[in-house]
């Protein structure tokens, strides 16, 4: 009779009866398909075989994701409270979010969670949103107390059963009075006149007071105080204060190029900035002067060497000056300093005289300044010339007389330089 199957402690095979091994006995037992028990004598090894155990596995789909939009972590609020709490959800592939959004609300001043109506629930409450990949939940500004904290947890279900919990989200209510907030212009700079270094961009800072923040981006005012004309975002047309919105808020730009000025007019620029309770921060007034090429040229002096002067061992191996600027402008660059050896006709490039043409080196300092130039530079019996120029907020370049003087060999004991 030919087996059908055969049951060996774990081990499958497929076997005739009579089939004897070698070696000591062990008894087995079959089974017929027909139910029927065949004890078939011995076999004399127990054979061994080995199995390879496959195992598959299914994983639940991703769970779904959820996000709260509004309120925004860690805000303070009050009359902007738009009344609306609002997210987004999304699933895994092959799944869909199957039920309205759900949302629990808990005042965490009173430890009590709202329960569609008011704060009264002891334990977390969920109620339903409206939509479920993007949804809303009106929570009116009656229903919150001035001076409490909040948080907002939302979750979502799809298609597979799972479900998505959001980040919780903080925030407090306060309608009552708060430090308004502070902003200021950096750029341009009070009392300063510009030309061609006028960098085309109005910036400023800005900071909230404590439990609110800077909402939305700064507001720039921009007037041409010459013509008593506002800026209105193309031109200055308008005949009243008129805001401009910047880019960004508690650090925030404003693009104007100096194609927007008129060479020789006066400006002022002030900035505003709202905070989350709706409290309006202003600026200080910053006014600022468009130069023309007529401008006064700043003024800049050598004050060592001396003109005229040989010098040897005494010399200090710095070079110094000193500089001003016109009226209503800056000094606004570092000094800069050409030396020439006119024995050689070659000017100083930084490292030697080896330039054919004047050659600016920059000083340290530009109202003060100076440039270390070691004896070693020198060359004894050798004559130089020093120029110095500087530049002003006008980008109007001033530049001193020249100064003429001679590297000597070391002077005898009493003997004079000059």
């Amino acid at each position: 009779m030919k087996l059908r199957s055969v049951a060996l402690v774990g081990v499958v095979c497929i076997a005739t009866l009579g089939l004897i091994g070698v070696g000591a006995h062990a008894a087995f037992t079959t089974s017929t398909t027909s139910g029927q028990t065949i004890t078939a004598g011995t076999w004399a090894t127990q054979p061994t075989k080995s199995i390879t155990r496959r195992t598959i596995t299914t994983t639940d789909p991703t769970a779904p994701t959820a996000s709260i939009t509004y309120p925004v972590d860690g805000t303070s609020y009050g009359t902007a409270w738009t009344g609306t709490i609002t997210g987004t959800a999304s699933s895994a592939a092959s799944t869909t979010i199957t039920a309205a959004a759900m949302v629990a609300i808990e005042d965490t001043t009173t430890n009590k969670w709202w329960n569609g109506s008011s704060f009264n629930d002891a334990t977390q409450s969920f109620v339903a949103a409206i939509g479920n990949t993007t949804w809303l939940l009106s929570l009116g500004a009656g229903s919150l107390t001035s001076g409490d904290s909040y948080s907002v947890v939302a979750q979502v279900t799809d298609s597979a059963g799972d479900v998505g919990t959001s980040s919780t989200v903080s925030f407090t209510y306060n309608t009552g009075p708060t430090a308004a907030p502070t902003v200021s212009v950096t750029y341009p700079v009070d009392g300063i006149t510009y030309g061609a270094d006028w960098t085309g961009t109005i910036t400023g800072t800005a900071s909230s007071g404590a439990s609110t923040t800077i909402t939305a981006a700064a507001m720039v005012a921009i007037e041409d105080t010459t013509t008593n004309q506002w800026w209105n975002g193309t031109a200055f047309a308008a005949s009243s204060q008129s805001f401009v919105a910047a880019n960004g808020n508690t650090t925030w730009y404003l693009a104007f190029g100096a194609g927007n000025l008129t060479a020789g007019n006066s400006y002022s620029v002030v900035a505003e900035v709202t905070d989350s309770a709706e409290n309006v921060g202003t600026s200080s007034t910053v006014s600022f002067t468009c130069g023309t090429a007529a401008m006064i040229d700043p003024t800049v002096g050598v004050t060592y060497p001396v003109d005229g002067t040989s010098y040897g061992a005494d010399w200090t191996g710095t070079i110094l000056g000193t500089a001003s600027s016109g009226a209503s402008t800056t000094i606004t660059a570092t000094a800069m300093v050409a030396i020439e050896d006119t024995t050689t006709n070659q000017w100083w490039n930084g490292s030697s005289f080896n330039d054919a043409t004047q050659s600016f080196v920059a000083a340290i300092g530009n109202t003060t300044w100076y440039l270390a130039f070691g004896a070693g530079n020198l060359t004894a019996g050798n004559n130089y010339s020093v120029v110095a120029e500087v530049t002003d907020s006008a980008s109007n370049v001033g530049t001193s007389s020249t100064v003429s003087f001679t590297y000597g060999t070391a002077q005898a004991p009493g003997a004079s330089n000059g």
